[in-house]
């Protein structure tokens, strides 16, 4: 830096001159004023910075350097100590002189971001200034917001919204949208880890929209000195003509009145012909698909084609894919043919449209009107030689506006612009790709899984039809964020961490099966902190994956020792875990993490854990395997293997081995083909043919060996006459035919393989799935068959009811035992019949007395025959006695006496004694009287009114056939159910009674 004061006193005043002039040159209030190319604006007031030269640059956005604009500016000023903080972030405007006018100047206005001296000598030193638009500052704030329920257009509001106000920027933009119903409302759409600015500019690639700025300058006001708007568009009506609307091609130093264009080359690419994209939608269960061609006229003669895969659920709407598809083809399109110039045109700006005139290359109607799509000004300002060269050796050389010209020398032109164009008959679309074809707004990628909170309204389970929770990740920020922080923004909106139904969209929950109307169904609660995925690395697609347990678990017991945190999350330990403390004798916790499974719990203890549950609990102590199936809704259970009392995670008292069943409500076990319960054990288990557990092979053998006793016994009962008028022989018995039904049902099986009849579904052209060949023993109706290898024991304090609609056998190998402490009757419609051998092998009785005997130890013994003669008849003698009192046999009619050829007959008034041989009368006194008579008091035989009874036979109403196996009930005219079952073999109900007669009708009953 020179020292003017250390200078002779002539070399001083000639710097002073120099500078006095340098200054006067591009004062606002010099002589050449009018003339001067740029003028610079700040707030700092009028010259105290003053434009030397400048670098503008200006496209349509966004693309691959951004979507604003910059200029690089030297200023010069007396003051070599400004303080940069003055400046940064303040509103400058910086003025271009065009063709036009030399009063109405070009505004370029913007904020200061970038600040720097780069040298002083004595009272002059130069300074670099970057001037960006509001939009730049969108870099400094990087930010992760959930932005819910908004169009594009909604969400940019949002974003722009937080910087209004911020100091001296003005966030100022308008829309130019052809029909904006086309953009649809997004449930979610997440800014993530991403500055404002990238966000924005993704935002606007991804739909297809482009942007450019619009200055004004208001010198006059210097607390804004103009204003900069971003303008959004997405179709080329939006684009204006030129300030300098037809533009003439020129040889470089052609001197015309207006601005010309000196350079200009076509540069075409290879492109894409056709592009396909298609995403699916999970809602749908269907792909939304677009498509879209290239322009023909490009010429091409090789197709290739773009496959674009967005990820899953990109298009809201069919529609949308299709929109979206056209905008990403035109804005491959667009790069396949664009225009490159440099030129003097100091009113090219992109968005703009021009004609181009006087090229030899120009073609014809709207093929030469073209659209700026990207510009560069250099210029500098027309200071006098010798200031320019002194100006060089105080503060040094400055780079060229063209790298062909000399720095700083005479021949380095004043303003120089460089451009990019293309047809405007083409599309404007934002660039995708760079020049190597990568993509550019990229969606950030999640690497790996989150954890995030379910959050709702206060209901214990916040979800939709489809099994959907909403979440709130940890970043998000609000009143209720997991961080305690809220979002610095100003918006009365800016509550992005509710914990409510708010927080967030609808969220998929991952389950291990999910199916029609089969799967698994686990739907997490609010507080819970689940694990989330994201498919393809998306943000805007999480799914919940799993639930991570959280905080810290009590010791030895049940809880959480940390029962809550922020955002309302729950903490929320293992049921089941390892511990050290023993409970009295029993093991307690003191065991090691054997225990595994499932537990749900009940709704309204979902937060704290400690209410009604359900589980399903799988432990794994070795030589001790246990399954316990468990609610405590009437505390029922079912428990297999080593079984124990279990409390929560304690191993308690020891309950035996094997199967417990337990509730302490109603219960009920139903089998609708047939139910079989035996204690004859299998060996083998389940994976072999022995272990089927429908195999009946020791009842069926019982069973067999008691139908012959039975068909033997009945036999032998007929021989002996035992039998009722009209009885069937033995083999056709109701008994008989019933245990050998029994028998032939006991028999049946159940086949699959090759040579099974088709299924329903396959006859219906379904292909089944196959489930494995061979057959397996089953009941071909549904009987409940219980067998025991032991004992059988029925007890209860209260009563037994055995009914049987049919045939009630009852079969012993040995003895049967009908015991009452009180009375026993038997009632039997049509007949009974008692009949006994009468005798007893050796060994198969402990007494050896056989017959019939019929005692009453006190009362009477009463026999009647109401409705027919009573026989009394035996092989031997009869002995009729009384211990203690009289006989009497009275008859109204005749009473005969007969033995060994005499006989006594009493009838009517007389008595009669007859015998073959002599007649002896002996007595210690005869003595005979006069006629006497006497009349026995005989029992009044009270006779029962019939019953009436009926028998229905159900048939096929096309075939006619029997329904064997078919369900019903008989029902009176009132609706009262009679009885109810399934028909037999030959498709007959059972016989129903009645005390009167009355209509019944007999219907399917599906109950």
């Amino acid at each position: 830096m020179t020292d003017l004061s250390a200078l002779p006193s002539s070399w001083a005043s000639a710097a002073h001159d120099l500078f006095d002039r340098l200054l006067a040159d591009l004062s606002s209030q010099g002589e050449r004023q009018h003339t001067r190319l740029l003028r610079l604006h700040t707030p700092l007031g009028p010259d105290v910075l003053m434009a030397e030269r400048a670098e503008i640059t200006q496209r349509i956005g966004p693309s691959q350097g951004g979507a604003t604009d910059r200029i690089e500016l030297l200023a010069l000023s007396r003051n070599a100590h400004l303080h940069a903080p003055d400046l940064l972030g303040q509103p400058v405007l910086l003025e271009l002189l065009t063709s036009q006018s030399r009063t109405e100047l070009r505004p370029f206005h913007g904020h200061v971001t970038e600040f720097r001296l780069l040298g002083s000598d004595g009272g002059l030193a130069r300074y670099q200034v970057v001037i960006e638009p509001w939009l730049a500052f969108l870099r400094a704030r990087v930010d992760s917001w959930a932005f819910q329920n908004l169009n594009v257009f909604g969400i940019l509001d949002a974003v722009f919204a937080d910087h209004a106000g911020q100091g001296a920027l003005a966030a100022a933009y308008r829309l130019d949208i052809a029909d904006t119903s086309v953009y649809p409302v997004l449930s979610t759409l997440t800014q993530f880890n991403e500055s404002d600015f990238d966000f924005v500019a993704r935002l606007l690639a991804d739909n297809g929209l482009f942007c450019w700025w619009e200055h004004t300058g208001n010198p006059g006001d210097p607390a804004t000195l103009g204003s900069h708007t971003l303008v959004i568009a997405d179709h080329n009506g939006a684009l204006k003509a030129n300030a300098q609307a037809q533009i003439r091609f020129t040889q470089t130093g052609t001197a015309l009145k207006e601005d010309s264009i000196t350079q200009w080359h076509g540069h075409r690419r290879v492109g894409t012909s056709s592009l396909a994209t298609a995403s699916w939608d999970y809602r749908s269960v269907d792909s939304h698909r677009g498509s879209a061609q290239a322009d023909a006229g490009h010429g091409q003669a090789f197709a290739l084609v773009h496959h674009d895969q967005p990820g899953t659920y990109a298009f809201e709407t069919p529609q949308e894919a299709q929109r979206l598809a056209t905008v990403q083809m035109q804005a491959l399109e667009a790069r396949r043919e664009q225009f490159q110039g440099r030129g003097t045109v100091r009113t090219l700006s992109p968005a703009t449209t021009f004609v181009l005139q006087d090229h030899h290359d120009r073609g014809s109607g709207e093929d030469d009107r073209f659209v700026v799509l990207g510009v560069t000004h250099r210029a500098r300002n027309n200071l006098q030689a010798d200031a320019q060269a002194g100006l060089q050796h105080l503060l040094g050389q400055v780079a060229p506006l063209l790298k062909q010209a000399p720095a700083n020398g005479s021949d380095e032109p004043l303003y120089d612009a460089s451009f990019t164009a293309q047809r405007a008959r083409i599309p404007v679309r934002p660039t995708l790709v760079d020049d190597h074809g990568a993509r550019l707004h990229r969606r950030p990628s999640v690497d790996g899984t989150q954890t995030a909170l379910v959050v709702g309204l206060t209901e214990p389970v916040h979800t939709d039809r489809d099994g959907r929770v909403k979440v709130q990740f940890h970043w998000q920020r609000g009143a209720q964020s997991s961080q305690r922080l809220g979002h610095p923004s100003p918006s009365p909106d800016s509550d992005n961490a509710p914990a409510s139904d708010a927080s967030g969209t609808w969220v998929r929950v991952a389950q291990s099966w999910a199916g029609a109307n089969w799967g698994s169904g686990f739907i997490p609660r609010l507080g819970q902190e689940v694990v989330v995925a994201f498919l393809e690395g998306d943000i805007d697609r999480p799914v919940v994956i799993g639930a991570a347990y959280n905080g810290q678990g009590s010791a030895n017991a049940q809880g959480n020792e940390v029962s809550t945190g922020a955002a309302r999350a729950t903490g929320n330990a293992p049921a089941w875990f390892p511990g050290d403390q023993r409970h009295g004798d029993q093991e307690g916790h003191a065991h090691t993490a054997t225990l595994s499974g499932f537990k749900s719990q009940s709704l309204d203890s979902s937060q704290s854990g400690s209410g009604g549950h359900n589980q399903l609990v799988f432990d794994d102590t070795p030589g001790q395997g246990r399954v316990l199936a468990h609610t405590t809704q009437g505390q029922t259970w079912l428990q297999i293997g080593h079984l124990l009392q279990q409390n929560d995670n304690q191993r308690l008292a020891r309950r035996g081995h094997g199967l417990e069943l337990h509730t302490q409500a109603q219960g009920a076990l139903r089998a609708g083909s047939g139910l079989h319960i035996s204690t004859f054990g299998r060996t083998g288990g389940s994976s072999t043919a022995q272990g089927q557990p429908t195999n009946t092979r020791e009842a069926q053998a019982q069973l067999r060996s008691h139908a012959e006793l039975l068909k033997s016994l009945s036999d032998n009962a007929q021989t002996h006459l035992a039998k009722l008028p009209g009885e069937p022989t033995a083999d056709q018995l109701h008994a008989h035919k019933a245990l050998q039904a029994t028998l032939t049902s006991l028999e049946g099986t159940l086949s699959s393989g090759a040579d099974s009849s088709p299924s329903p579904a396959e006859q219906g052209g379904i292909p089944a799935i196959d489930g494995g060949h061979g057959s397996i023993p089953v009941t071909e109706r549904p009987d409940l068959v219980l067998s025991a290898a032991a004992d059988i024991s029925s007890a209860t304090p209260a009563n037994t009811v055995i009914s049987a609609g049919q045939n009630a056998t009852v079969i012993a190998g040995q003895d049967v035992n009908l015991l009452s402490q009180r009375h026993a009757a038997w009632a039997v419609k049509d007949g009974i019949s008692l009949f006994t051998r009468g005798e007893a092998k050796d060994g198969q009785r402990a007494v050896q007395e056989v017959g019939l005997k019929l005692h009453a130890a006190s009362g009477n013994v009463n026999v009647q025959a109401q409705g027919d003669k009573f026989t009394l008849t035996a092989e031997k003698g009869i002995d009729l006695q009384s211990t203690s009192a009289s006989i009497v046999i009275s008859a109204p009619n005749k009473i005969m006496l007969n033995g060994g050829g005499s006989y006594i007959k009493i009838e009517g008034g007389d008595i009669e004694v007859g015998t073959s041989g002599p007649a002896s009368f002996k007595g210690g006194m005869k003595e005979l009287t006069g006629g006497s008579s006497a009349s026995g008091n005989g029992p009044s035989l009270n006779k029962a009114k019939d019953l009436f009874d009926e028998q229905f036979a159900i048939t096929d109403e096309q075939t006619g056939e029997a329904l064997p196996f078919y369900k019903y009930r008989i029902e009176n005219e009132s609706g009262e159910v009679l009885t109810r079952g399934f028909t037999d073999a030959d498709g007959k109900t059972l016989r129903v009674h009645t005390a009167k007669g009355q209509k019944l009708r007999v219907v399917a009953d599906n109950n």
